[in-house]
């Protein structure tokens, strides 16, 4: 049975869904057409009926078909999609039930229902309404697309000590004499394509010099996927003591690695026959001849000697460098691999558009991807690709140096190879399709869970379906779990991994440009941004935050002209304490720049969470970042033009002071905290409309009918519209007047909403405008705040602002958005309002810092000695206005 309508045309899985469900539907109804015809009004038995009794004698195979469990496999159907068939099935339970029930109940009261011909019966042609639908049902469901029942199998352990046999003495590393020149490779001896003889390797030291070639392996120690289909997979640890042969002796090794070494020695004993299968070896699954040695971390380093591992780490930027080719293993195949890499495959053989404008657009066009020859945007396919791109690979610290400096990547998942640059421009075609990221990832969210959002799924360009959030919880999803206490990642973090070039950065800084819009290499923001991809991903060992990106760090593309000559490179040392190795980062980090532009990612791990005793100046690299930076939204738009300290240089201490855990700065003190917001704002809804206009508006009540914090003398009004986008729209500052309209608009549609939903019997419903007790008390608060301060004054900009919103409404939204998200505003003891991170206090310092462009708030340590609590937006104070009425003092921050 193909997958088509009557035309030919392929179903899409929208169409499929609903096939099935409405063909249950239609069964549902005639069950209940049969049920509600058994007795009459009075409770007496009607006439057997030749539907009711054919209904009785099919029952038990219409509920088979009904509510099928295939012996193929789950069904490959989203479950924004198959939630309607579900539904459609519980109804028909119930249906079935009463029914089942109601016709014992006939056969005791009427003896004429149980001596009816069953043949008679069954070649009715009334009856023959079931038969069709029945038939009809059968054809939806053989069109819904399976994933094969799949599980891995467990990892042969079969022990090597044989009661005939002399046990293995344990494996035992000999020292390595020049730890900083030279490394182990792993050598398979026991070629074999079968699963049952054990792993037999052998090691050698080579010398890095002498140009031997080799390949590396990429790989994650612990369980490699990141989507798993119950809690019992999810929760299940992987083994660390599965038994190989290493130089004759017993080394344990992980499981995961284990399975590499079995498709390593399978592909070599297999290649040869493997290869005349391939007359046109396809373009994106390509078949490599696997290497004949391989450096592997786990078995050629030491782990126990911590001098030896901290040589090896420092010199790994150079071995990814040198070696031959980096073997990514992914781990073995799951359900989701086939279908994903089947679109990666699509994805990655489109043709160059080039400047195609079709694939710039952001709404979601199934018609586009259909087209293209990619699945339809309700596949399964998508989840798929999700799923694979969760796998914990591509979450490791390691993956951004290991990206950046080799010269060839293969990637492996289960026996299927796949070229780096097939990866590459799977991702690159994501990202020009510009809606298909959001889609992915849209997707994966609501299958792992209960969602805050509307999720729009377009079926064709005249029809979409919109599916509500499911009110079902994390264990009653279909299928699908993820890791507890791991964030979901988005496809953005693979777009900026492979970014990195792997090439000869230290000559040639053009292959590492950090803006798109702006191409150009800024060193100060290429480096910052590793050190935010860090924060990004994951490590068993917090120390390798940063000891994976040592090499690329210490490379000389990321110095300026004032670099500090004789600041320290980083060299790995794991007997250091992770305060003393993200202390080390932060040192280099800030005498590579001269500036203090890493201040901004600091603070607020001081106060919350501080999990590594760290100063409140250096950043956390073990978490990830709560916002986006005001310092970082800069360096993505200079054209902002922020300079609060006025362009002044800091200081740098002398080098007896460095490398400790305070911070010598030059600070101008600008003002205290005076009132600050009692709340911060809820932007965790994924709404539109995610300003809390009530609390924001009355906060402003607090302001002088004229801001003397500003050379312009605004109202109130303007300061609070400006304050909560930053002033800045587009990449620029100050924004045009005319967004203060936008505002407006954002206001009447949160107004509107909660009228709305008032209406309704909804009185819990405050995100917009806040939240009332009851509906007696102000709910036109906020009305008479924006009157008061010269807004919607008559029917006709109150018409306006009720018009549907623009591009430019979106872009104060997100921008308001970003700006507020966990952060609160304040007022200065100087008059100046702004915002800063939520944990700030009444009593905060304002200070403008030399060697950075933005203000920040600190707050009385001990002996002297500031806290740093955060950066803070401050309206009039951004371009230094008010920075020459002050006086450069030093202190010292902790």
């Amino acid at each position: 049975m193909s997958e088509s309508d009557s035309s030919g045309t392929p179903l899409d899985s929208l169409s499929i869904a609903l096939n099935v469900s409405g063909s249950i539907q239609k069964i549902t109804d005639y069950y209940r057409r049969a049920t509600e015809g058994l007795f009459d009004d009075n409770g007496k038995a009607n006439d057997p009926a030749p539907e009711a009794v054919l209904g009785s004698l099919m029952l038990g195979r219409v509920r088979s078909y009904v509510l099928e469990h295939s012996t193929q496999g789950q069904e490959a159907m989203l479950s924004l999609l198959w939630d309607n068939v579900e539904s459609a099935q519980n109804s028909f339970r119930k249906i079935a039930e009463q029914f089942e029930v109601k016709i014992e109940e006939i056969k005791v009261a009427d003896s004429r229902w149980s001596q009816v011909n069953k043949n008679e019966v069954r070649q009715s042609a009334n009856a023959r309404e079931l038969y069709q639908m029945v038939k009809k049902l059968i054809e939806a469901r053989w069109a819904v697309p399976r994933v094969s029942k799949f599980s891995i199998p467990e990892p042969t352990t079969r022990s090597f000590l044989e009661s005939s046999t002399t046990p293995l003495e344990p494996f035992k590393y000999e020292r390595l004499k020049l730890p900083k020149e030279s490394i182990r490779l792993v050598r398979m001896e026991s070629i074999s394509g079968s699963l049952e003889l054990p792993i037999h390797i052998t090691t050698r030291t080579i010398c890095l010099a002498d140009n031997v070639p080799f390949a590396t392996l990429s790989y994650t120690w612990g369980n490699p996927f990141g989507i798993f289909c119950s809690e019992k997979e999810r929760d299940a640890a992987p083994r660390m003591d599965i038994p190989i042969i290493c130089d004759g002796r017993l080394l344990t090794v992980g499981e995961n690695l284990y399975r590499f070494l079995c498709r390593w020695r399978q592909a070599l004993a297999n290649f040869d026959e493997r290869i005349k299968e391939y007359d046109e070896p396809s373009e994106v699954l390509e078949v490599s001849r696997p290497p004949a040695e391989f450096w592997i971390d786990a078995i050629c380093i030491n782990q126990e000697d911590l001098e030896e591992k901290s040589q090896q780490v420092s010199i790994m930027g150079d071995l990814y460098a040198k070696s031959a080719i980096t073997w990514v293993w992914l781990g073995e195949r799951d359900q989701f691999s086939k279908d994903a890499i089947e679109v990666l495959q699509k994805l990655a053989n489109r043709p160059d558009d080039g400047n195609d404008e079709s694939l710039e657009i952001m709404d979601v066009d199934n018609e586009l991807l259909v087209s293209s020859g990619l699945p339809d945007t309700n596949s399964w396919k998508w989840f798929a690709v999700f799923a694979l791109f969760q796998r914990q690979w591509f979450r490791r610290s390691w993956v951004v140096q290991e990206a950046a400096l080799s010269s060839r990547i293969i990637f492996q998942c289960g026996s299927l190879n796949i070229p780096s640059w097939g990866i590459v421009s799977a991702i690159d075609s994501i990202r020009r399709f510009g809606f298909l990221e959001k889609l992915i990832t849209n997707v994966g969210m609501y299958e792992l869970g209960p969602t805050r959002f509307e999720m729009r799924i377009a079926d064709k360009p005249t029809r979409r379906a919109f599916f509500k959030t499911s009110s079902k919880g994390p264990s009653e999803m279909r299928y699908h779990h993820c890791r507890e206490g791991v964030e979901v990642q988005s496809m953005g973090m693979f777009f900026r991994i492979f970014k990195i070039k792997a090439l000869d950065l230290t000559n040639d800084k053009n292959f590492l440009v950090s803006d798109d819009s702006n191409n150009t290499f800024d060193s100060i923001v290429a480096l910052l941004d590793l050190w935010k991809l860090s924060r990004n991903t994951l490590c068993g060992n917090p120390r390798d935050k940063v000891y994976a990106l040592a090499g690329l760090v210490n490379r000389d593309v990321y110095k300026t002209s004032r670099t500090v000559h004789d600041r320290r490179v980083l060299e790995p040392d794991y007997k250091k304490s992770v305060c003393e190795v993200y202390c080390e980062a932060a040192w280099f980090t800030v005498l590579t720049h001269a500036s203090l532009d890493l201040l901004s990612m600091a603070g607020h791990t001081a106060l919350d969470n501080n999990r590594h005793g760290l100063p409140s100046w250096l950043p956390d690299l073990s978490q990830s970042p709560r916002f986006l930076s005001l310092n970082e939204y800069l360096k993505a738009n200079p054209g902002i033009g922020w300079r609060a300290s006025g362009g002044v240089h800091w200081e740098i201490p002398t080098p007896s002071m460095r490398y400790g855990r305070h911070l010598d700065v030059q600070v101008k003190f600008m003002g205290k905290i005076r009132e600050a917001d009692h709340e911060v704002p809820d932007l965790s809804d994924n709404d539109m409309l995610k300003m809390n206009f009530k609390q924001i508006l009355e906060f402003s009540r607090l302001l002088p009918a004229t801001y003397l914090g500003h050379q312009d003398g605004q109202n109130q009004f303007e300061v609070i519209w400006r304050t909560v986008i930053a002033d800045t729209i587009n990449g620029i500052s100050p924004a045009p007047h005319n967004y203060a309209d936008e505002f407006d608009r954002l206001y009447m549609k949160a107004f509107k909403n909660v009228l709305d939903n008032r209406a309704v019997g909804n009185f819990g419903n405050g995100e917009m405008v806040g939240t009332w007790p009851s509906e007696n008390d102000k709910v036109f608060s906020t009305w008479l705040i924006m009157k008061d301060m010269g807004r919607l004054q008559d029917k006709s900009a109150v018409a306006v602002a009720m018009e549907k919103g623009t591009s430019e409404t979106a872009n104060f939204q997100k921008r308001a958005t970003a700006t507020m998200d966990k952060r609160r505003l304040f007022i200065a003891d100087t008059g100046h309002v702004g915002c800063g991170d939520s944990r700030l206090s009444v009593g905060d310092f304002i200070v403008v810092i030399a060697g950075s462009s933005i203000p920040f708030l600190l707050r009385s340590g001990s002996s002297g000695s500031y806290v740093l609590i955060g950066e803070a937006y401050v309206h009039g104070m951004m371009f230094g206005e008010t920075a020459s009425n002050a006086k450069w003092e030093h202190l010292t921050l902790e």
